[in-house]
């Protein structure tokens, strides 16, 4: 679906150039990508490694690495610079939160898929195919909520519908 989907977007989707964009941080994007995993890589594979004391030294270097990071995004933001992550977001109270909507939903939404999969192959001695069938109606229904978004947000608002769907 996914090679589809890209093969399709060439045709159809058009770039839209403006004359004042700017280029991508590479910097930003280099030392971010080390930063996270210096964090990520000791965290996934630790237990299989045996916890090697490098793994630490990893997970301890990330802090610095990800507060050089914060350092560099902040100095290039008062170059007038085109940052990697605008950190001025942060000082929003509706993006941080959210941002902490979208970790609890999305921890939480995780936790679910990988613990409700391992119940159904383990528990109840379902076939992988069959315990990822099992969650085609939930696909199925978050498209359609997909579809219903649009035709609800003019009726209640879209502060509303954000929060009725989070509640749910």
């Amino acid at each position: 679906v996914g090679v589809l989907t890209l093969l399709a977007s060439i045709p159809l989707v058009r770039e839209l150039a403006q004359p004042s964009a700017r280029s991508l941080d590479l910097i930003g994007v280099g030392i971010l990508t080390v930063g996270l995993f210096l964090l990520a890589y000791p965290l996934i594979e630790g237990h299989d490694l045996g916890w090697p004391l490098w793994i630490f030294l990893a997970l301890l270097l990330s802090v610095p690495v990800l507060a050089l990071f914060v350092f560099y995004d902040h100095r290039l933001t008062r170059q007038g610079g085109s940052p990697l992550v605008p950190l001025a977001l942060f000082r929003q109270r509706n993006f941080v939160l959210g941002m902490l909507t979208a970790l609890v939903f999305y921890s939480a939404n995780g936790a679910l898929f990988f613990t409700l999969a391992l119940y159904l192959q383990f528990g109840l001695g379902f076939s992988p195919l069959v315990a990822g069938l099992t969650y085609l109606p939930m696909g199925l229904g978050f498209f359609f909520a997909s579809l219903l978004v649009p035709r609800v947000v003019p009726l209640i608002g879209g502060k509303c519908v954000l929060r009725s769907g989070a509640l749910v």
